[in-house]
């Protein structure tokens, strides 16, 4: 398992002391940023960083709105009882919520909105729905820190923020080769 500073060791080996185009020098706080946006993609990409949460709906407003969690990156379902919320995009939800119409993909149609699931029908008061959803991982800013991914995924990690310092580095050949080893397998 990679610390932040072992992620930005094993970084730094490839192009240490570099200079980009520009003449400046590459930062921590750039390794940092790099780490934490591949972090980010590989959670959204793999869905391995998964949490469940179960609510009764008195947080439901009147309007069919479902708070999503702080920590939110990507849905995986949603379900009322033993109903699930069929995904549709925003001009089917607003036709059915519009003409008052029952859904014919399922008991319940749902769009993201903002900070909420929107749901259609209204929900009643004192049901429980479960979300599922991949979550974000916490940023890493301390040496200590450590990612929440798996530690077969770290060196991924690493491949991005190689990828992102040879393109600053205006090294587009490395660039490349770097985000193709990222991409591999993801």
């Amino acid at each position: 398992v990679f610390g932040l500073m072992d992620f930005v060791t094993q970084q730094n080996r490839t192009y240490d002391g570099l200079r980009d185009y520009h003449r400046d020098f590459i930062g921590l706080d750039e390794v940092k940023a790099w780490l934490n946006e591949a972090q980010k993609d590989i959670a959204a990409r793999t869905k391995v960083l998964r949490k469940e949460v179960t609510q009764a709906t008195t947080a439901i407003s009147s309007a069919g709105l479902v708070p999503i969690p702080a920590d939110f990156l990507q849905m995986v379902s949603l379900r009322f009882g033993t109903s699930d919320v069929i995904w549709v995009d925003d001009d089917t939800y607003w036709t059915y919520r519009d003409n008052s119409a029952t859904p014919v993909e399922g008991d319940y149609v749902g769009h993201l909105f903002g900070t909420n699931i929107e749901v259609y029908p209204l929900i009643a008061a004192g049901s429980s729905y479960t979300l599922r959803y991949v979550y974000e991982p916490a940023d890493l800013s301390a040496d200590a820190d450590t990612s929440a991914l798996p530690p077969e995924l770290h060196i991924k990690m690493v491949y991005y923020a190689r990828a992102h310092g040879f393109l600053r580095e205006n090294e587009l050949d490395q660039a490349a080769t770097w985000m193709e080893m990222y991409e591999r397998g993801l």
